[in-house]
């Protein structure tokens, strides 16, 4: 019993000293005028136009800036599968008649909202564009609609700085390049010099997520290997899948359910190690710091998994040797 006294007005005594600690500590700090939350940066505010690609680069970007001491506020203008082309069409149809549902493809049903109403909204430090992942490889479909949307962006959001979000490749096993006739690496290659020239006539940094990836899968680390030979993919079997090792989008799911329950290959979404790797890039390119050395690892990845992904991100962005500050803009916002 008497243990018992001593260790609770023990505790009464440390919370009382804690409490008065504390509450000196804040009085001094408001004699000084000093505001204590001054110290907490300003979130940077980031609007992306695009797709599911636009999703999966910006999944760690967040818990990424916070194990930095930054903060960052992520806004997505998505619509799955997305085309240049298409987010244009619907910015048109907005400006054309404010009243028609084609203006409006963005959020919830419920709360449909248009390119121009979210660019309007707030100030943004940032905003992204892209091309679907399926034309990114075919210079011809880019204009003149990432010009238009440059151009729009500008006008409605002038004290942000516009960004081209480079998609990836698709994985090396995707159906795409069965016949041998279009490559991995030739799609990666034609990609890559489309969002460069794109850049180019933008006037416009690049976030450079396709070539990490790229360089990634260019280490033994990240290479995709031959399908399980022992899986039976003619009669799968839920929920078994084959064995797979790391890779850098998500590979082999099952999906639907009941009777529509299917076994896919998904090669072209980013698993979680795409995905971190593509906010690695993000953040080296938005905040201007190596990403190499964050404390930051998602659940399911290793410590060195995670380094090793850090340093792939920032070779990527150094090697493209551009402005920390934005480039001189090319295309003028739109009269």
């Amino acid at each position: 019993m008497v243990f018992r006294l001593k260790y609770f007005g023990s505790r009464i005594l440390v919370g009382c000293l804690l409490v008065y600690v504390t509450t000196l500590n804040f009085a001094r700090a408001q004699e000084a005028g000093a505001d204590p939350a001054a110290d907490a940066p300003e979130p940077v505010h980031l609007l992306c136009i695009g797709n599911s690609f636009a999703i999966d680069a910006t999944a760690h970007l967040r818990q990424i800036a916070e194990a930095d001491g930054l903060r960052i506020v992520i806004d997505h203008a998505y619509i799955g599968g997305c085309s240049l082309e298409r987010h244009w069409r619907h910015a048109t149809a907005f400006e054309n008649n404010p009243n028609d549902p084609e203006g409006r493809p963005y959020g919830p049903k419920d709360a449909r909202f248009s390119l121009r109403e979210r660019l309007t909204s707030r100030k943004w430090d940032y905003v992204t564009i892209q091309q679907a992942s399926i034309l990114s490889f075919r210079l011809e479909t880019y204009e003149p609609y990432a010009s238009n949307l440059a151009g729009y962006v500008r006008k409605h959001a002038p004290e942000a700085e516009l960004l081209l979000h480079q998609t990836w490749a698709y994985e090396a096993d995707d159906p795409l390049f069965a016949k041998g006739e279009f490559t991995q690496q030739q799609m990666y290659d034609r990609l890559r010099d489309a969002y460069r020239a794109t850049a180019e006539h933008l006037g416009v940094r690049l976030l450079p997520v396709g070539d990490a990836m790229q360089l990634a899968r260019s280490t033994p680390d990240w290479q995709v290997g031959p399908r399980d030979p022992a899986y039976d993919f003619d009669n799968p079997i839920h929920p078994n899948l084959p064995k797979q090792g790391p890779r850098l989008t998500v590979g082999y799911v099952w999906r639907g359910s009941g009777d529509k329950r299917r076994l896919e290959l998904d090669a072209h979404h980013a698993s979680l190690a795409g995905r971190y790797l593509g906010a690695a890039v993000w953040f080296e390119v938005l905040f201007g710091r190596s990403v190499v050395g964050n404390s930051y690892v998602p659940n399911g990845l290793t410590a060195q998994q995670v380094r090793q992904l850090q340093e792939i991100a920032h070779a990527a962005v150094s090697a493209l040797d551009q402005p920390a500050a934005p480039a001189e803009t090319l295309v003028p916002a739109q009269p």
